[in-house]
């Protein structure tokens, strides 16, 4: 949960900010703040209505570009709509996959219920 709310803050006030107050929780390695990068995504994505890749995309890929390569989000950093339309993919069957193997550490968001594993 505090995953969540790390990925929360970040996304409304700055990675840097969002560090600051979470400093214990700061990643450790390449792979976590990957990790918590793309679980981040996950997030948005499920939280549209309606649920929509190539619009998450395109404002990720927006974002991106306004921001320095240090700081930018998700799908290595791109600014390219299309290699992060691929990504979400990617990280979305990823997710479905370890769901379905009961191998998925993380909550899932489902319009319904928040909150479940």
């Amino acid at each position: 949960m505090a995953r969540e709310l790390f990925a929360l803050i970040r996304d409304r006030h700055g990675t840097d900010e969002a560090f600051r107050i979470f400093a214990m929780f700061r990643p450790t390695s390449r792979r976590d703040h990957r990790e918590l990068s793309n679980l981040s995504l996950l997030w948005r994505y499920d939280m549209m209505k309606p649920k929509n890749k190539a619009r998450l995309a395109r404002i990720v890929a927006e974002e991106n570009k306004a921001l320095p390569k240090a700081e930018r989000r998700t799908g290595a950093h791109s600014t390219s709509a299309a290699n992060l339309r691929k990504h979400i993919d990617e990280i979305i069957n990823r997710r479905a996959k370890a769901i379905k193997a009961g191998t998925w550490p993380w909550p899932s968001y489902t319009e319904d219920r928040i909150f479940h594993t």
